[in-house]
């Protein structure tokens, strides 16, 4: 078995007093990674996540001089497959061109020694292979999360990390056996595996603009406005334009839902609607006063 101690962050808090500073602070307040205790950074580390399975070679955590660690290590891990995960680690899946892409996989890793951050060898890059029964998409590629002052969004790997592999594993007295992708992770931080959208519909006229008015109490800098797509794992912010929440390149046809949080006098607002996109679409977007829990469950659901 894996010599390492495992600590389960707890997924969601009731807040004792439900006050609200802003949306980001709305965000912050729930920590959903998960940790584990690593012997050796020295020595080759194997475990199972709950989707993935991560291998670090010997070595391959390195220090702020790009030294080789030894010793023990903090690894912090997160999987997204959900919406409520997307909204609460602050991410979304626009690129930083503006392109919006589908996440078929999304994994956070962050190391640490004590209060020392730490990072990955890009030469020596972790290993995570994740068992699926569906190889067919070819132009899937990898992307990075990059936060700037500027901007932030996913930034497409520089190399193409993300290989079709079986695999056949032998550790501490454990096998583990797969069949799907072996993903390359040069760095801390979120690292997915997604298709770009304009490469898997093609067709520009396929996409329709959707327009949602809301009261002129929530056009606010605080006001989060996003759609998220039903049958692609794609979650994109909307931008307000002439007083109305805007998106272009909608797909025609699809069932997608708008929801948006905002912070109003120290309390939460929720708001969500679900359509069918066609050519021309306005609607209204209907905030009212929520909850943390209401808020995380609107969202788990979708």
């Amino acid at each position: 078995m894996n010599s390492c101690v495992k600590t389960d962050v707890i997924d969601d808090f009731t807040p004792i007093e439900e006050k609200w500073m802003s949306v980001d602070d709305f965000i912050s307040s729930s920590n959903t990674s998960k940790t584990f205790e690593i012997p050796d950074a020295s020595k080759e580390f194997i475990f199972k996540m709950d989707h993935g399975l991560l291998k670090i070679a010997a070595g391959a955590i390195i220090d702020a001089t790009n030294q080789p660690i030894e010793g023990p290590v903090t690894l912090e891990y997160k999987e997204i497959f959900d919406y409520k995960d997307l909204f609460l680690n602050g991410i979304h899946t626009v690129d930083l061109a503006g392109e919006p892409t589908y996440g078929r996989y999304i994994v956070k890793i962050a190391l640490k020694r004590g209060n020392e951050q730490l990072d990955i060898d890009v030469f020596n890059p972790i290993s995570i292979y994740y068992d699926t029964n569906d190889n067919s998409v070819d132009f899937e590629q990898v992307f990075s999360w990059q936060t700037d002052q500027n901007d932030e969004g996913w930034n497409l790997a520089a190399n193409f990390d993300l290989y079709e592999e079986s695999w056949d594993i032998d550790y501490e007295g454990e096998n583990f056996k797969g069949d799907g992708y072996r993903l390359l992770v040069r760095s801390s931080g979120f690292t997915s595996i997604a298709e770009i959208e304009s490469l898997k519909y093609t067709n520009t006229q396929d996409f329709g603009i959707v327009e949602l008015s809301v009261s002129d109490e929530f056009k606010n800098s605080e006001t989060q406005v996003y759609y998220a797509r039903k049958n692609d794992f794609a979650m994109v912010p909307m931008y307000l334009e002439n007083g109305k929440y805007k998106y272009e390149n909608v797909r025609k046809g699809e069932e997608v839902t708008f929801f948006g949080v905002t912070v109003i006098n120290e309390k939460l607002y929720f708001a969500k609607r679900n359509i069918i996109v066609g050519d021309t679409n306005e609607y209204t977007l209907n905030f009212n006063e929520s909850s943390y829990i209401q808020i995380i469950e609107e969202l788990r659901n979708m």
